[in-house]
């Protein structure tokens, strides 16, 4: 069974659901309600799963009476279907992260949550982030980091199930990841900031900006 496939199968069968309380979603919409900057914004979530995450930012931004325009995009169809059906007022898509199939500098404010540690080339990922993000714009991503997250290299969870490709970015420390942002062109913000907006573990949470 390849990736989307996989994918497909788990929002079928409404596996993705346990992820809509995950906890530091709330950090990243906290994030967003502070750092935004403009009235009229372009935001998308990469790997939006269900749409439920993006819904919370719409629901929650305190500037909605202004024009905010939201998206997301994910490899699965299924999760897309299932968005659409759920959520209105989001521009849903089926999408590789790898290839994000929008104008250059098209996007405000970029989210992704638990979705790059699993594509399988997240430098070219974070590439093709650089390549939609406005100058100046931000970007707010959650990455598990072996030495924030847990304290082993075992895999975990769900995604052992693929019988493809495993996949060895679950077990990079903070300081790959920092990297590989820095090699893609994007600045990260000191690692502290997302505990203003109540994280535990701010070592997984990667915020920043695209240099003007």
């Amino acid at each position: 069974m390849d990736s989307k496939k996989y994918y497909d199968k788990l929002y079928k069968e409404s596996r993705d659901e346990v992820w809509n309380d995950a906890p530091g979603k709330k950090v990243v919409i906290s994030g967003v309600i502070d750092l935004i900057k403009n009235k009229t914004n372009r935001i998308i979530d990469i790997g939006c799963g269900n749409g439920n995450f993006i819904s919370e930012v719409r629901n929650n931004n305190p500037i909605a009476k202004y024009k905010q325009y939201y998206y997301g995009i994910d490899i699965s169809k299924e999760a897309i279907l299932k968005a659409e059906k759920m959520y209105d007022g989001v521009g849903f898509r089926y999408m590789d992260a790898l290839n994000l199939d929008y104008d250059a500098q098209f996007f405000d404010i970029i989210l992704s949550y638990g979705v790059i540690e699993h594509v399988k080339e997240p430098q070219k990922a974070l590439n093709s982030i650089y390549k939609v993000l406005k100058g100046g714009g931000l970007f707010m991503l959650m990455l598990p980091s072996l030495d924030y997250y847990r304290n082993d290299r075992t895999d975990e969870g769900w995604y052992e199930d693929l019988d493809v490709n495993r996949q060895p970015q679950w077990n990079y420390l903070r300081k790959t990841w920092e990297g590989m942002f820095n090699k893609a062109g994007l600045i990260l913000f000191d690692v502290d900031i997302s505990k203003k907006y109540g994280a535990l573990k701010p070592g997984v949470f990667f915020f920043g900006e695209k240099k003007r």
